[in-house]
Formats: C-alpha cells, sequence, structure tokens
C-alpha cells in the first residue's frame, strides 16, 4: 500500500459536482505538478469545504496524496483531514505565460493519439487544442440523470453541515462541442461539457435572463471563446473508460495578437 505523500499541484479542472455515495457530492478535480506530472484528485467535495480549504482554478495547493484504486493512472487519492494549503494563484499577466509554462505537459495532439486499449498505461487526462470547433450544441436532457437514489444522497447534506449550503441543482440541459481534432484520422467528435463554470453560467444567466439565457450562453461559449485560442481539457469516465468528455475549457488569448514574451520558469 502506497504512503501519503505531499505535493505542490496546480488546479486546472474543475467539474460540476455529482452525488456521492459516501461524500453526499464530489467533483472531478485535475491538476499538474511543478514538474510535469498529471492528477486526477479524488474525493473532493468542494462546495461542502470549510472556508479556509476553498480553492480556485489555478490555485497551487500543498495536497497529501497517494495512489487510489481507480486504475486510471494519474488518479489518486487526496487527504481530506491534511487540507488545502494555498501556496500561491497563478494568474493571467503576459497572456496566461505563466499557466501555459504549467499546463504543457497536459497537451496532446488528438483523441486519435489518446486511443490506446490498456486503460492501465493509457493516459485519461489530457489537453487538446482543436483544429476546428464546428459548434455548441445545447439540448435537454431526455430524463433526469438523478434518480430517487442520487437525490437521497444529495438530502443528507442537512444533516452534515452546519451551515446551510444550497442544494446542488440538476442541469437539465446537455452541452456539447463539435470539433475536429489536429489529426488527419480525426472524423469529428461531439463531446460533452462538465465544466463547471459552463453549468454555473447557464444557473446564473437562467436566473438574470429567464428564457433569454440561451442568447446570453451562446454569446461566450460560441462567440466570445471561439475568438480566443480556446482548447479542451479532456478526460476518460471511470465507467466507460473509453469514452472521452471535455472537463474543463482552456482559452488564453491567440498567439497572433499577443507581443513575443519569454515564459517565466516555474517557480
Amino acid at each position: 500500500m502506497e504512503d501519503w505523500r505531499e505535493e505542490e499541484i496546480l488546479i486546472t479542472v474543475r467539474a460540476y459536482p455529482e452525488p456521492s455515495e459516501r461524500y453526499i457530492e464530489t467533483s472531478c478535480v485535475a491538476g499538474i505538478t511543478r514538474d510535469g506530472r498529471i492528477f486526477r484528485l479524488h474525493p473532493i467535495p468542494d462546495r461542502l469545504l470549510a472556508s479556509e480549504n476553498r480553492f480556485r482554478k489555478y490555485d497551487v495547493l500543498r495536497l497529501r496524496v497517494k495512489r487510489s484504486e481507480d486504475p486510471r493512472p494519474e488518479s489518486h487519492r487526496v487527504d481530506l483531514d491534511h487540507g488545502f494549503p494555498q501556496v500561491r494563484h497563478i494568474g493571467t499577466k503576459n497572456a496566461w505565460a505563466e499557466r501555459n509554462r504549467w499546463v504543457e505537459p497536459f497537451r496532446a495532439r488528438s483523441i486519435e493519439e489518446l486511443k490506446v486499449d490498456d486503460v492501465r498505461i493509457s493516459r485519461s487526462l489530457a489537453l487538446i487544442r482543436p483544429r476546428k470547433i464546428d459548434r455548441l450544441e445545447i439540448k435537454p436532457k431526455e430524463s433526469d440523470d438523478w434518480q430517487e437514489k442520487q437525490r437521497a444522497k444529495l438530502s443528507r447534506i442537512s444533516f452534515v453541515m452546519p451551515e446551510r449550503v444550497e442544494p446542488l441543482e440538476f442541469i437539465p440541459y446537455r452541452f456539447s462541442y463539435h470539433f475536429q481534432c489536429d489529426d488527419d484520422r480525426c472524423r469529428g467528435h461531439r463531446m460533452s461539457i462538465v465544466d463547471w463554470e459552463v453549468a454555473q453560467s447557464y444557473r446564473k444567466w437562467r436566473e438574470d435572463y429567464e428564457e433569454k439565457w440561451e442568447e446570453k450562453f451562446r454569446q461566450k461559449y460560441e462567440e466570445q471563446l471561439l475568438k480566443k485560442d480556446l482548447q479542451f481539457f479532456v478526460g476518460t469516465m471511470m465507467k466507460h473508460p473509453k469514452s472521452w468528455i471535455i472537463i474543463g475549457l482552456y482559452y488564453p488569448p491567440r498567439q497572433s495578437k499577443v507581443p513575443n514574451i519569454q515564459l517565466p520558469l516555474i517557480t
């Protein structure tokens, strides 16, 4: 059995939470170490963490981790008792130069490059830059994914949390990008998006704009972000290790519009 060890990890992915039998709800969280090792982190009951343990994307955290029973090679268990001490936050100055330096080891050419039969040795997390993004699809879900059993898990929150936490909301739409990889083997993909930011955009704009929320949503995710260097953090699902979804968006400015700069060393 592997011992706990301490790692400094830049958080790059936070997916929208899902119901959990043991932890009430958990989020898919991923990040990268200073020396370029990619980690999937579990369990992270993100919204239920004490205020001193709350974190943002692009925070560098000092965590205690060890390999988990999940066969995907990047998967690690986090010691929740150790807390989530923040080392620093990586900002966007110099056209995201420092973030770019950190995330580069995540990069893969295409989904086709990532498809390896043996899930124990294949990558299950990556960052890809699509050659072309065709469109954003917004489709109502045919049924409520959270059936009675899942909702029963979430109902326990009132018994374990001393302060009020807003109930986790089921998102009734499936958001997907249709895109093509920069690979001659690619015949196109339609991939669901589970990024927390995307789900929160829907929730906020539905509240602010009511039936006109989709117009605002498309303005950002189908127009504004496509003017940037939009890339996708992608990952596989534990129950379907050969299926890929978009777990996070990465959108620095296009390099053709920024000055030639020297990337800083990671410190």
